[in-house]
This record gives structure tokens, sequence and C-alpha cells, in this order.
């Protein structure tokens, strides 16, 4: 065979090779995603698939999952329709995503129903779906093709988070007593996530069905012995108080009857020191813009009743019917706004009779309690929101408790500060007019012996505790009416020794209230000097007994000393510009200076504290 021949042949045969069909290239998809392939041929997952897949294959799975059912309500959030999605095929991986979470690893378990919980957020609609609703007929008539899809779908997503809630609350009631402490430890590990879920619910959910069984839920678990479950319950119950959404008012007045029954049957200690705090997070709600603009319609219809009768008395009857209908319309607008009014005022009042049910059973039945202090923070919010004979009686319960709590062998001072800022504030501001007669003198004699108690206990008062002193103070002494010469120059007396027996951060404050009350009235100025004796006479000795605390029950007997020496010894003792600047304000009237001329107590107090 010639050479030719040979190159025709090898060029026929490498043509050949060329046309052949090369092979397809193996997909770089994981092999989750061709076993998920197969599954999704048959969509029901069972337990008994789940077995033969590996751990990794099983959360690969769950991504893959919440990402089909998520990425469907993101198309039709684009199409701009949130009310309802369209029925697709991949809303039943919900199904396959519960049954994920009855695997037996624990890492599993976790991830499903984090993952659920977020499709849920994505999947819902912004309505309360209706139960055991008919698909097929409304009463005698049928249903259209799209209206029955649409009731299909809604129930399926009813029952789908139906099952999950039941799931998390299985979870949530997991006892690990008799395990061993790694196996309790897993069991623990889902059980709060359990509540994490819960609280989402709570929060983001609350628009949906079962809202209020998930409230109980949370609230029942707000006492709980772990610390973990207890802050989440707590704070998801603080930021529904915090919620401004108007469906949520009547979910608020659940969630503060459900705390009420956990406070009467479960023991104080086991809350958050500050539980009772979200109770004052409530907006009172006082629509203003709804309020003015029913005053408006109730105006124009008025000068359109005028009009009609002007018009038909001059015989223009066809005009005078076609505003007649304009009337109606405007009644039918401010009946609406007037019923949504009602419905408000009506939730607001319970809301806050609930509140204060539950204030009025601390001071009455649970003086001693250490949540105490959080119904004197927020109390005053509320009374002017009752009528004056509810106030009347909330003060004598404050009277009564302020002499009871300042005659303990143990006092809170916590308490006593507290609940004497809550009395200062509501005669001064909470109740109007009404407590310009007040008697005042039991409140005030009260915080001039709490001076005292204050002085004997300064090394365990909390800053807080300092701060409700000073503003208590200044709104008794500063802001309200003006007092006798001879009361101010004791009290005056009284904060000198408070201010020496205090650390630093606290000084700065006291001296600051001193040199307040000596500006507001200026005849106690003497009380400063060095040869200032009062109405009787006292050595200087007798100065420095009281002074050094070597007789505290001459403590008692102020009145015959000068703060003078006090206020030295601070200027001496402290390595602090701003207390030695303050001293020689009061003791020398120069000007203050300007980096605390515009700072009040409470102010100079906490810088003085983050220092």
């Amino acid at each position: 065979m010639g050479k030719a021949k040979k190159r025709e042949i090898k060029a026929k045969r490498k043509q050949e090779e060329n046309n052949k069909v090369k092979p397809k290239e193996e997909s770089k998809e994981p092999q989750v995603e061709k076993r998920y392939k197969k599954i999704d041929q048959d969509p029901s997952l069972t337990p008994e698939m789940l077995k033969v897949a590996s751990l990794d294959d099983k959360l690969q799975l769950i991504k893959i999952l919440a990402r089909e059912v998520s990425s469907t309500t993101t198309q039709v959030k684009k199409q701009g329709n949130r009310s309802f999605v369209i029925v697709d095929t991949h809303y039943s991986k919900i199904d396959d995503l519960l049954v994920l979470c009855q695997d037996s690893n624990i890492e599993v378990i976790l991830a499903s129903i984090r993952q659920l919980i977020l499709v849920f957020c994505d999947v819902l609609p912004d309505y309360k779906i209706r139960e055991d609703v008919d698909t097929k007929r409304d009463g005698k008539a049928t249903l259209s093709k799209k209206v029955r899809k649409l009731r299909e779908q809604e129930n399926y997503l009813l029952d789908s988070f139906r099952r999950y809630l039941q799931v998390l609350e299985t979870f949530s009631k997991f006892k690990t007593i008799g395990m061993s402490e790694d196996l309790a430890q897993k069991y623990m590990k889902i059980k709060i996530e359990a509540f994490e879920c819960y609280s989402i619910c709570m929060n983001k959910l609350n628009h949906f069905n079962y809202a209020k069984n998930i409230i109980r839920i949370v609230t029942s678990k707000i006492s709980s012995k772990v610390a973990e479950i207890n802050k989440i319950c707590t704070k998801a119950v603080f930021d529904m108080m915090l919620s401004k959404a108007h469906h949520t008012q009547e979910l608020k007045l659940f969630i503060i009857e459900e705390i009420a029954k956990e406070l009467k049957s479960k023991p104080h200690v086991l809350f958050q020191s500050n539980i009772l705090e979200c109770l004052g997070l409530h907006n009172i709600i006082i629509r203003k813009d709804d309020i003015e603009m029913l005053n408006q319609e109730t105006v124009k219809i008025e000068q359109l009743k005028k009009q009609v009768r002007k018009k038909f008395r001059k015989g223009k009857f066809n005009e005078a019917r076609d505003q007649k209908v304009e009337i109606i319309k405007e009644m039918k607008e401010t009946d609406a706004i007037g019923v949504d009014l009602s419905k408000t005022s009506e939730l607001n009042n319970k809301i806050i009779m609930a509140i204060l049910g539950i204030y009025f059973d601390f001071l009455k039945n649970r003086a001693t309690s250490p949540l105490l202090r959080g119904v004197f923070l927020h109390l005053p919010n509320f009374a002017t929101h009752v009528n004056i004979e509810i106030v009347w009686d909330l003060m004598n319960v404050l009277r009564e408790f302020v002499d009871e709590e300042s005659k303990r062998k143990k006092v809170n001072l916590g308490n006593l500060t507290t609940a004497l800022l809550c009395c200062f504030q509501i005669i001064t501001v909470g109740a109007g007019n009404a407590f310009n007669d007040v008697e005042e003198k039991d409140f005030s004699n009260c915080l001039y012996n709490a001076l005292v108690l204050v002085i004997s206990e300064i090394d365990t008062l909390h800053v807080t505790d300092m701060l409700a002193l000073l503003k208590t103070i200044n709104i008794a002494l500063v802001q309200k009416r003006q007092y006798s010469n001879d009361l101010m120059t004791g009290f005056l007396k009284r904060l000198g020794l408070l201010a020496l027996t205090s650390p630093p951060h606290f000084q700065s404050g006291i001296l600051m209230m001193i040199k307040r009350i000596i500006s507001k009235y200026p005849n106690t100025k003497g009380v400063v000097d060095f040869n200032y004796m009062g109405n009787e006479t006292a050595t200087h000795k007798e100065d420095e007994k009281i002074l050094s605390n070597e007789d505290p029950q001459l403590l008692t007997n102020v009145h015959q000393i000068s703060i003078y020496t006090p206020l030295i010894s601070i200027a001496q003792s402290t390595c602090h510009k701003v207390i030695k600047d303050l001293v020689f304000c009061i003791l020398e009237e120069k000007p203050m200076p300007e980096e605390i001329l515009n700072m009040s107590p409470l102010d100079i107090c906490k810088k003085m504290f983050h220092q």
C-alpha cells in the first residue's frame, strides 16, 4: 500500500473519532442534590430514608429544603403580593423539614427547627387564617378554582404551623433528670433553642393564629430556674410590650394578666430583677390625630347641614339632595373613626387597670419583695390616666409604706428612695392641680430621716439608689414650693454629712445639690460659715464627734453644727478637681466652672461614676 493511501486512511479515522459524541462530564453538584432529586420524585420524606443518609447530607438537605420554600415566597414578593402566596409544590417541603425534626442527631434537630421558624416568618400570610373552613363550598355557593386553591394552601400552612408548635412543645418539656451529664447538656440545648423559636414566634408572628397559646407558654417560663430560658422569655416579653403595633394591644393585656398569675404563684426571687419594668413600657395610646380628625369631621357635618337647610329654603332641591348624600358619607367616616377610638380607649383602660392591680398588690401584700423597685419607677406614669379617687388611695398606701419601711430594723434603701421619688413625682406632676393642697409633711419628714439611714449604709448603697435620692431631693426641695429656712438648714447639714461620708462619685452630685439649694434659699448661706452655731450652742469637739461618727446617736442632732468643717475636709482629702471646685463655689460663692455649669446633680454624679 502506498504512503498516500495510508495517509488517507489515517485522516479518515481521525475524522470519525472527532465526529463521535463525547460523554457528558460528571456534574459537580453535591451528592446530596442527586439523592434529593430522587426523593423529589416521591415528595414525602420518611424517617427510613434518613437512616441511610450521613450527617453532612442531612444538614445540606435542610438548607436545600429551606431555600426552595423561600424561593417561592421571594418570587411572589417581587410580584408585589404579600397577603397570600401562590400554591406551589415547593410548600410540601415544609413536611420534609418537620420529618427532619424527628431525627436522632441533635445537630440535625437544631438546624431543622431553626430553619423552620425562618421559613414560617417568610411564608405565613399577614392575617389570621380561619380554621375548619370548607375548601370547596362557602355556604350554598361553590367556590371558584382560585379561591379553592387559596383555601387549600391556607389550611396546609396552618396545619404545618400547628405541627411545628407541637414539635416545639415536645422539646420544651424535656426533663434531664436522671440523664448523664453529656446527654443532659444536649437535650438542654434543644430545650433552649425551642424557647428561642417561641420568642421569635411571639414577636414576629403575633398577628397569626395561636398567638395567645405561644404567649402563655413564654410567660410561664419568666420564672424558670434555667437562667438562659429565663432571660430568653423575659426579653421576649419586653420586646412585645415595646411594640407599637395596633393589633398587639389586646395581646399586651393578655401578657399582663399572665404575668400577674405568675407573680402570685411563684417566688419572686426566680424572676429577673427588672421584670416589672416591662409593664411601664406600654405606650398609653392617645391618638391625637384621630381625635382632631373627629372634631374636624363633626364641624364639617354641621356646616353641611346648615347649607342644606338654606338651599331647601331657597328651593334648590337638587343641590340640597346632593349635599345630603355628602353628609351621609361624612357621617359614616366619622362613625368608623369613633368606633376605632372607642375600642382603643377601652383596651387602654383595661391595660392600665390590670397594671395598677399588680402595683397595688405589691404595695399592700409584698412590701419586702425584691421586685418592688420596678413598681415605684413606673407607677407615676399611670397616675395621670386614672380618676382622682384611685390616686388618693394610692397616696395613702404609699404614705403607709414609706412610714413602715423607714422604721424597719433592716431597711431596704433601694425601695425607700424609689418610693419617696414615686411619691413626689405623683404629687408634683402625676396628678395635676388636684394635689396642690396635699399634706406633704409625712413625705418630707421621711426624706429628712432617710438621709441618716443613707449615711449609716453609704458603703452598700448602689449608684441607682443615690441617683433616685438626688432626683427626689431636687423635686421636693428645689423644683417644688418654698419651704422654711430652718427646714432647709436642717437638710443642708445632713447633706453635708452625707457628702463627707460618701465616695467621690457620690460627693460630686451631693455638693451640686447643696449649691442649688443655697442658690434657691439665700438665707441659709450662713450654714457654711465656720462660726455658725445654729439656734443652740455647741463646741467644736462635739462637731468632731459627729463628723467622725464616734457617737452615732449625736448624728441625728445636726441642728448644732455647721457644714463648713465637712466641706473643708472633703476639699483637703479629695484628688478630684471638680469636687474641689464645687466646695469653693459653695464656701466662697465663686462662679461654677464651665465644664459643669449646665450639668444637673444627676448628670455630674453619672459622669464621675463612669470615670
